[in-house]
């Protein structure tokens, strides 16, 4: 409970007088876990630094603080937890890297800071869904301009073979998110001899839609977004 609220000296006594430091509680999250979650950067430190805690423990569905720093957006953590050599990669029960993680919860420092650590941007969970998926479903634009700066697949398949703009779509996502992906697609594609008169014809410029996120935009107009989605979708296939 110090860990988790934060209460350095309490922790400090308390671990002086005989807990063990990666001491596991029912989920068999260690202290580091709980400083991690509640971004107690200070709280973290001391136990890493001042008392050896392990940076990678893994609770009891594999995930490690880093993970659990990353999916509430605790970036002075995240930042902490990397200079201590946590593993960027690596995977709870279902697959999830902490880059899935940030990914889902939206903070674009916290997906950037892991991209720099040299997180795979394409990494794959138990479903084949990779970050991109999980920042299309939530509709985290900011996030998903990070994912493609570091090179994210905007065609990943997952096991049901939907790619991120499936999962935009059906999480309700059809404008920014959507013209966001389709027009990654565009650039993707805009010299490929097959799709280039399509994508001409269609006034979607490279990353116009990206750049130009307007309800005038046919690309992204709420009204005919299906339509133009399932265009792209059929032009490169």
């Amino acid at each position: 409970l110090a860990a988790q609220h934060g209460h350095v000296k309490v922790a400090s006594t308390l671990f002086s007088r005989g807990p063990a430091i990666d001491a596991e509680d029912t989920m068999r999250a260690t202290p580091l876990h709980w400083a991690a979650q509640g971004g107690h950067a200070k709280m973290a430190r001391v136990l890493l630094v001042g008392m050896g805690a392990a940076v990678n423990a893994k609770d009891n569905k594999g995930s490690t603080p880093l993970s659990w720093a990353a999916e509430n957006g605790r970036g002075d953590v995240t930042d902490l937890l990397i200079s201590r050599r946590a593993a960027v990669d690596a995977r709870d029960n279902e697959g999830y890297t902490p880059l899935h993680w940030a990914a889902e919860d939206g903070d674009d420092q916290v997906v950037a800071s892991l991209l720099i650590a040299r997180a795979a941007v394409n990494a794959k969970d138990a479903t084949d869904s990779t970050p991109l998926h999980w920042a299309a479903l939530e509709g985290h634009v900011s996030v998903a301009k990070v994912l493609f700066l570091a090179g994210a697949d905007c065609e990943a398949k997952d096991d049901q073979n939907d790619t991120p703009l499936a999962w935009a779509l059906g999480g309700g996502r059809p404008t920014d998110m959507s013209a966001l992906i389709v027009a990654e697609m565009c650039d993707r594609h805009i010299d490929t001899p097959k799709v280039a008169p399509r994508i001409k014809s269609s006034g979607c410029a490279p990353k116009k839609a990206a750049q130009l996120p307007s309800d005038s935009d046919p690309v992204i107009n709420r009204d005919s977004h299906k339509l133009s989605d399932q265009y792209f979708i059929s032009a490169l296939s």
